[in-house]
Formats: C-alpha cells, sequence, structure tokens
C-alpha cells in the first residue's frame, strides 16, 4: 500500500516536540484572544456569560482547557503532516496552508453551523471564526520555525 507506506514515512519525519510546542503556541494564542485585554469581555457578551457564571463554572475548566489541548494536538499533528507531504520550505508557504486549511475546512464548517443555529450570532461566529484562523497561523508557524 504506497499510501500506507507514505504515511507511516511521515511519523518518522515529524517531530513531535515541535508538534507539542505549537499546540501550545496555539492554547496561548486563545488565551490571549479570549483575555480582558483584548475579545474577552465582548465574547462574555456576545455569548451570553457574566463574570458570576464564569466564576462558578471555574471548577469545569480545567477539564475544557484540557479537552482543548487535545484538540490543539491533534490540529497541530495533522498540520505538521500537509508540511511534510507539501515540504514546507518557507514562513509563508506555512502561513498560506494555514489560511488556506482554514478557509477550506475551519471556517466553512463553522459557517454551516452557524447557519443552522437556533440564534444566530454572526459577530459572535467572526470573533470565534478570527480565534481559529489566528490559532492556526500560530500553530504553522510555530511548526515551520520549530522544525516541524
Amino acid at each position: 500500500c504506497v499510501i500506507c507506506l507514505r504515511v507511516s514515512a511521515m511519523f518518522e519525519w515529524l517531530n513531535t516536540f515541535s508538534v507539542f510546542l505549537a499546540a501550545v503556541v496555539a492554547m496561548v494564542a486563545g488565551y490571549l484572544w479570549y483575555s480582558p485585554v483584548l475579545f474577552g469581555n465582548k465574547w462574555m457578551k456576545l455569548s451570553g456569560w457574566s463574570e458570576k457564571e464564569m466564576k462558578k463554572n471555574k471548577a469545569g475548566m480545567g477539564r475544557m482547557y484540557f479537552l482543548s489541548f487535545v484538540a490543539a494536538l491533534i490540529t497541530s499533528f495533522v498540520l505538521g503532516f500537509v508540511f511534510v507531504w507539501e515540504g514546507v520550505k518557507t514562513a509563508y508557504s506555512a502561513v498560506s496552508i494555514s489560511i488556506i486549511l482554514w478557509i477550506g475546512f475551519v471556517m466553512t464548517t463553522s459557517f454551516t453551523q452557524e447557519i443552522f443555529s437556533r440564534h444566530q450570532n454572526w459577530e459572535l461566529f467572526a470573533l470565534d471564526s478570527g480565534h481559529r484562523l489566528v490559532a492556526l497561523v500560530a500553530t504553522g508557524l510555530a511548526l515551520f520555525y520549530l522544525g516541524y
């Protein structure tokens, strides 16, 4: 199986430490994006959360952050595979591929989800989609500079 050999070879070529660190970079990007310094207060308002509710739900946040990190790790791993497959050699290519994948897979699925949502909120969609774009580009740059 030619495809099986190529995929197994990518496991050998992919730097798992870089994949891990790139996932951490994505989490940091999310932390900054949703912090009060950037869009945290706006996100809380658009999502219908109060500060009191956020503090009340703090106990379950560890699990949510863990699951978010697992998702970031999977994203980083898959993006690293794409970089290996394409032989990315420049930061420009890393950013371009990250943006193309965001447009083709992330933004479009989020858009479709919003279309069918009972409570459409296009401002929240834009804010969350912007985060996903920034996180994916940050992941791509981290993978590139850390030697995917």
